[in-house]
């Protein structure tokens, strides 16, 4: 009895610990941030703000409650106000706060759903082994999606808390006489149990549509566990239909209807990767989850075990009759992978004779499969991949605050010669737009209708800009026209890893300058490194190699220094000229530490420009301040030769 109670409280204990680990640990750095958590958020910060369900600029295309959920964890929160966050000084740390916020409230629902994932399992195999296996390989095994604010994450565990009420009450689990079964008690019980699972299902759906395809596993549980009684299916079915409804209804109140049916049907219809695609990315990303889930469902189709089989079968067969599915679909299945694979494990250890075979080797299996899936986690998790887009938020946002401060006067007088458009995914617009409020700007998506006179446009040039900039139709036009026409007229940039932004060349008063430190002039020495020769002055770098040697080899110009400041994100400013014989040479900008492990912190080819000039903008690292660091220019040879990189301005600072 002692062993019973005592495994009752560690076999739930062990995944929730592991879960807030893998789940809570480095938000911000890992995974990257993606184009559908700014649009999420935005949403839940256009309701928190009291402008209404639905943005006018925005389709139909998915229902409130995922919004609403956030704005209304936002609106407990205090969030942002709580936060102070602010367009000037250390921009970079207000905005990794602004989504430290939506990221961990994602952890937190996933460390939830590890919890739900074990109670289902032990409630509906009345096996604690089981459920400890499934909620383990849950938290251990690659669900990273989870850690993004997708409406997938956010229904996830509202799927859940439908179907552990549907089987809460499952009649075979308790040992009572059917006395307690009939009595009035337990018929209130019962009631609330399927009423509570129809509302959580309907808010499920009325979060994403897809969650519909779960009707028919709950459904199955509501009639089975509940005496196969029609009038409780029925009683269960009512949130389950009317809760979504409120979104049509809602587009029909504010006479929207034709436009919410076309938003509805272009969702619908719209397509993208197939389903075995993304299947097959799933397992690049998985491989252990994916074997051992598709393993588990086929162990699930000859254990004939209906309760796996509706989990997965209808959706899958959704996702292929519409022809279009993400990697982030999966969300709602992953939970069906796990318990599936953790019913193999332990119906594949039962099949050997020897008890202690039995019980030790499903723990033996999980303890290596949690072992190898935490250290993979680790791996990934401490990782930085969305700091270059955490600068260029955060520059965006100071960029058009100080430009909102400067122009104030003339927006109100509408000179729309001074007006800018942002077009950018909203991963970069959600911030200035709802935190910082900056009005008077236009905030648009690649995919909304442009304008087509000339005014100022800030584009960032990333992937979900150029998917529609490559296409034929009239907004892919506007989009080259935008951007040649910004090239033409010597717009200037500012390049970061994987993306790029393009500002409009306004009046010199409405660039911010707030601390920049150059690099060349009379405080700063450069050193000479193997065939590099150096000649400074107050205003030049010249950066030679003259060499016979036919062997590549790399030779350096090198600035020890440290960056003392405050503010943030730090932008590398270079105009320099460069030219190879023969162009045998390559050209890099280069940040190490100063200390003997000389790590890297920021390297980026420079261009051959044939002797021309060439400004450039480039995001480093914002951690790099008040550290000793060294700063390289690098002329890496493959041929003999002379080889020239001329640096005219260089200077790194927060602007």
């Amino acid at each position: 009895m002692k062993i019973r109670n005592w495994s009752s409280f560690l076999f739930p204990g062990i995944p929730i610990a592991l879960s807030l680990f893998t789940f809570l640990w480095n938000p911000i750095g890992f995974p990257s941030l993606q184009y559908g958590e700014g649009t999420y958020i935005g949403r839940g910060m256009h309701i928190l703000l009291g402008q209404g369900l639905q943005d006018p600029e925005i389709y139909y295309n998915h229902p409130y409650f995922g919004m609403i959920f956030l704005a209304g964890v936002f609106w407990v929160i205090g969030y942002p106000i709580s936060l102070h966050p602010s367009a000037y000084g250390d921009v970079v740390q207000s905005v990794e706060m602004l989504w430290l916020v939506p990221r961990v409230l994602m952890g937190v629902l996933a460390v939830i759903d590890t919890f739900l994932i074990y109670k289902i399992s032990e409630r509906w195999y009345n096996n604690r082994v089981v459920a400890l296996i499934a909620s383990v390989l849950f938290a251990v095994l690659p669900t990273w999606f989870l850690r993004r604010p997708y409406l997938d994450t956010i229904l996830l565990p509202f799927l859940l808390s439908s179907i552990l009420f549907a089987i809460i009450y499952r009649k075979d689990y308790h040992s009572e006489d059917k006395t307690r079964n009939s009595n009035k008690t337990c018929e209130k019980k019962n009631i609330f149990s399927l009423l509570a699972s129809g509302i959580f299902l309907g808010l499920a759906i009325f979060t994403k549509i897809p969650a519909f395809t779960m009707i028919p596993l709950i459904g199955f549980l509501i009639f089975t566990n509940h005496n196969k009684r029609w009038i409780y299916l029925g009683l269960w079915f009512i949130p389950v239909v009317f809760i979504p409804l409120i979104w049509p209804a809602y587009a029909i109140l504010v006479g929207e209807f034709d436009k919410w049916l076309n938003g509805f049907l272009f969702q619908a219809e719209h397509g993208g990767r197939p389903l075995l695609a993304e299947i097959i990315t799933l397992f690049y990303q998985g491989p252990i989850l994916v074997i051992l889930g598709m393993a588990g469902i086929a162990y699930a189709a000859l254990r004939r075990d209906l309760f796996l089989l509706l989990w997965i079968g209808p959706y899958l067969l959704f996702l292929y009759l519409i022809d279009f599915a993400r990697d982030y679909f999966f969300i709602l299945i992953f939970p069906t992978l796990c318990i599936a694979s953790a019913r193999l494990i332990v119906g594949l250890s039962n099949k050997f004779r020897n008890k202690n075979i039995q019980q030790i080797l499903p723990f033996a299996i999980i303890s290596a499969i949690g072992i190898f899936g935490l250290t993979s986690t680790i791996m990934l998790f401490t990782t930085d991949v969305s700091s270059n887009k955490i600068d260029a938020v955060a520059y965006i946002a100071h960029y058009l605050q100080h430009y909102n401060d400067k122009y104030k006067a003339a927006d109100k007088n509408s000179n729309d010669n001074n007006k800018i458009s942002v077009i950018s995914s909203n991963l970069y617009s959600w911030i200035p737009q709802y935190v910082f409020h900056l009005a008077n700007i236009d905030y648009l998506e690649p995919y909304d209708t442009l304008p087509v006179k000339p005014q100022n446009f800030l584009l960032v040039l990333d992937s979900s800009l150029k998917g529609p900039m490559s296409q034929n139709d009239e907004n892919g036009k506007l989009l080259k026209n935008i951007y040649n026409s910004m090239r033409r007229n010597q717009t200037y940039s500012i390049i970061g890893e994987g993306l790029q932004i393009m500002l409009p060349k306004l009046l010199p008063e409405v660039e911010p300058h707030d601390q920049t430190i150059n690099l060349i002039n009379q405080n700063h020495i450069w050193k000479a490194w193997n065939y590099t020769k150096i000649l400074e002055n107050v205003s030049n770098l010249a950066i030679t190699v003259k060499t016979n040697n036919t062997n590549k080899t790399s030779n350096s110009a090198i600035l020890q220094t440290q960056i003392n400041m405050t503010g943030s994100p730090l932008i590398l400013t270079l105009d320099y000229v460069s030219e190879s014989h023969k162009k045998k040479a390559t050209f890099y900008a280069e940040i190490k530490e100063k200390d003997s492990g000389h790590k890297t912190l920021w390297i980026h080819p420079l261009k051959r420009t044939s002797g021309n000039l060439i400004k450039e903008k480039f995001f480093v690292p914002s951690d790099l301040v008040n550290r000793p660091v060294e700063f390289r220019f690098i002329i890496v040879t493959n041929g003999s030769g002379e080889h020239a990189l001329t640096v005219k301005k260089a200077t790194v600072g927060f602007e």
